[in-house]
């Protein structure tokens, strides 16, 4: 059983994790480019849980307030305030506003849902979508200063007032304030956000699109300097708010009850807007270290340069800290710290949770599940989503076979539609890759070689991440979820290359593929070798990312190991057999489902209870495919299903609901991203209606 936080957590155990943090956690520097926050008390720390019934459990500086109405401190009493702005935290209390007052529809058809593995302030990052371009989600500055562009009202007082009592609202705390001397700074300061809205501007960000009614005076409007000055003017301001640690507790359990106050129940935000901000806050909420949050977290937050941090633990609380030291990404090091150690403790990631037995309604049946195929079979699929016939065996495969299996922890099986057709992991090998690798060497030495964060990028794209190790800069792949983090994994399995020994024919991965067919209790699981044959003579992109990365040293390492100090055109040919192989798995949804289920039974046999993989492996994998598991589709899939799931060109999709159940899909036919069309409609379907997501309480 999960530990009940609000039975078991006593004051003196907040206060001793308050004092631990002081002591273990003193790297990292307030922010300087705001001139107001450099005078921020470097020692303030302060964290605050607030719990369904209106109960409140904080430690540390987490409540006086010594600010004038006015926004004003003097000197002396800057030290017993614990207040902060609320900077980027005030991202999440925006998206709610406009989803509340517009409308999803309106909103995410102008904003993307996915993460850019990129600081908080870089270079607007567009995307298509249709005829118009987007920024990739709304919890960047780029995204957050088009989300303000929409807040609704006449003058701009107008528009931020009606904000801000929303706020208010949240944090129930109609007394709050704006830090003028942060909003002067800020406004005085704020070059590199001119300069975003500016740019987003010349992209066409704020004007609709051509066929939305908008009259000749309002395109012109957003040319003006009085119109970017208005909505920089309104998200300095936002981000000027002056909140304390159980103010972001207060909103924090808003959110981890899906919309409703902790002490009336009262909804007071809708409850699908909810999960969208929470799915977004778990892929997006601390920029490029979001991955790194979710890997040692494992539950959603938004951090803001201020110093805080507001995370929710779903249906059960929300938190608050605040410790102005910060990391080199702009994250409160004390803050992350205290998280971590809280959700260590309790175990409170939302991609860990006890075995649960569970019962679906309507696709409880394997006759039900073979109706929903049937439907999704014989739906709509864009004309030019067709198989992946870029690796030519691939696109052999029968376009209409539709298939889904559903596991649960106890090992019932339920089966519909085409579930029994094999086709080959493809990039779903990456999960078992990684999980191997992870059961043969040490956690830290596999995240030597490859990152954690979501690139926002397609499958066959390197986008590098730098790591500072010694006084050296190494670059490595975003994540192992993406092609070339896969290569780098699938380095690390053979226990010998051929290069030292002369042997001809493959390397050997029994091993591995023995591993595989005991996590899908299947020892008939093989590997389909005209598939590989057909990878291994096409795979022109993977090369290049293969030597792409042997330019910048990322094998070096690895396989000196294997007294391998010279790495040539057959190591490398050596790396891609072994990746290959691995992409040409052979499976059926029956046994991806068996696999999910293991995995949402935290490594457990689902038969015997045998711990097959440790826990903490079953924690990193489910967290790495929930935030790259769809490549660029992943904060969309994320946003609209809210199950940790990967995918293959082969058409498979395989879905991980922590303690519940395991769940596979199969349609060949792909999108422009890569994953399957109808597998994703079949995930999407059963979340939706089976409320599966892990991000509702």
């Amino acid at each position: 059983m999960i530990p009940s936080v609000k039975e078991e957590i006593a004051q003196k155990d907040l206060n001793d994790l308050v004092a631990d943090a002081e002591f273990n956690a003193r790297e990292g520097d307030v922010i300087d480019y705001i001139p107001e926050l450099r005078m921020t008390p470097r020692d303030k720390i302060g964290i605050a849980l607030n719990f369904p019934g209106g109960r409140m459990l904080a430690a540390g500086d987490h409540s006086k307030f010594a600010r004038d109405r006015d926004g004003s401190i003097s000197e002396k009493d800057r030290v017993g305030d614990d207040s902060f702005s609320i900077q980027s935290i005030s991202k999440i209390f925006s998206l709610l506003y406009v989803l509340e007052e517009i409308g999803e529809d309106d909103v995410f058809k102008r904003v993307g849902k996915e993460p850019t593995g990129d600081p908080f302030n870089a270079e607007p990052r567009v995307r298509s979508k249709g005829d118009i371009r987007v920024p990739y989600n709304p919890l960047i500055n780029v995204g957050a200063i088009f989300i303000t562009s929409l807040f609704p009202g006449g003058s701009r007082d107008e528009r931020f007032d009606r904000f801000f009592n929303f706020v208010k609202k949240l944090c129930n705390d109609d007394g709050m304030i704006v830090d003028e001397a942060v909003y002067r700074s800020e406004k005085a300061t704020g070059h590199n956000n001119r300069a975003l809205a500016w740019k987003m501007n010349a992209d066409g960000i704020f004007v609709r699109p051509e066929g939305e009614k908008l009259s000749r005076q309002d395109k012109a409007r957003v040319q003006q300097v009085n119109f970017i000055e208005d909505v920089l003017d309104n998200y300095f301001r936002q981000c000027s708010v002056l909140v304390n640690c159980d103010h972001l507790a207060r909103a924090a359990c808003v959110l981890a009850m899906s919309g409703r106050e902790p002490d009336t129940e009262n909804e007071i935000v809708r409850r699908e807007n909810v999960t969208n901000v929470v799915s977004l806050m778990s892929s997006c909420g601390l920029y490029d270290g979001s991955g790194e949050f979710a890997y040692n977290v494992g539950i959603p937050g938004k951090s803001g340069v201020g110093g805080g941090i507001m995370a929710i633990v779903p249906g059960r609380f929300g938190i608050g800290t605040f410790a102005p030291l910060l990391d080199k990404k702009g994250n409160s090091v004390r803050g992350q710290y205290m998280l971590k150690k809280l959700s260590e403790k309790y175990r409170l990631s939302i991609f860990e949770r006890s075995k649960q037995h569970i019962e679906l309604g309507r696709y409880g049946t394997s006759e039900s599940l073979a109706t929903l195929a049937t439907n999704v079979k014989f739906g709509f699929v864009p004309e030019y989503y067709r198989p992946a016939d870029y690796i030519p065996e691939l696109g052999a495969a029968k376009a209409s076979d539709t298939g889904v299996s559903v596991c649960f922890t106890d090992g019932k099986l339920i089966s519909g539609g085409e579930s029994q057709v094999k086709f080959t992991l493809q990039a779903i090998s990456n999960v078992f890759g990684l999980l191997y690798v992870l059961d043969r060497k040490a956690e830290g030495t596999v995240f030597r070689y490859v990152g954690k964060e979501p690139s926002g990028e397609p499958y066959g794209v390197l986008k590098w991440e730098t790591y500072e190790e010694k006084e050296v800069k190494r670059q490595v792949p975003f994540n192992p979820m993406i092609n070339a983090g896969a290569i780098v994994v699938a380095s690390m399995i053979p226990t010998e290359y051929r290069v030292h020994h002369g042997r001809e024919g493959l390397l050997d991965i029994g091993d591995f593929l023995n591993f595989v067919r005991k996590l899908c209790g299947n020892q008939q699981i093989q590997i389909n070798m005209e598939v590989f044959e057909s990878e291994r003579a096409t795979g022109y992109n993977n090369r290049s990312l293969a030597w792409l990365m042997n330019d910048k040293g990322v094998f070096t390492p690895i396989l000196k190991r294997q007294k391998i100090d010279t790495i040539n055109n057959r190591v490398i040919e050596d790396i891609l057999e072994v990746y290959f192989r691995l992409c040409s798995i052979e499976v059926d949804c029956d046994d991806l489902a068996r696999f999910a289920a293991v995995l949402a039974n935290g490594g457990k046999s689902i038969g015997t209870s045998e711990d097959l993989i440790p826990s903490r492996h079953v924690t990193i994998a489910t967290a790495m495919i929930a935030s790259s598991g769809l490549y660029d589709g992943s904060g969309e899939f994320a946003y609209s299903t809210g199950i940790p799931a990967k995918t293959g060109v082969s058409g498979g999709i395989v879905g991980v609901v922590p303690g519940k159940c395991g769940i596979a899909a199969y349609s060949p036919i792909i999108d422009e991203k890569g994953n399957t069309y109808r597998g994703q409609k079949i995930l999407e379907e059963i979340s939706r209606t089976e409320d599966l997501s892990i991000f509702i309480g």
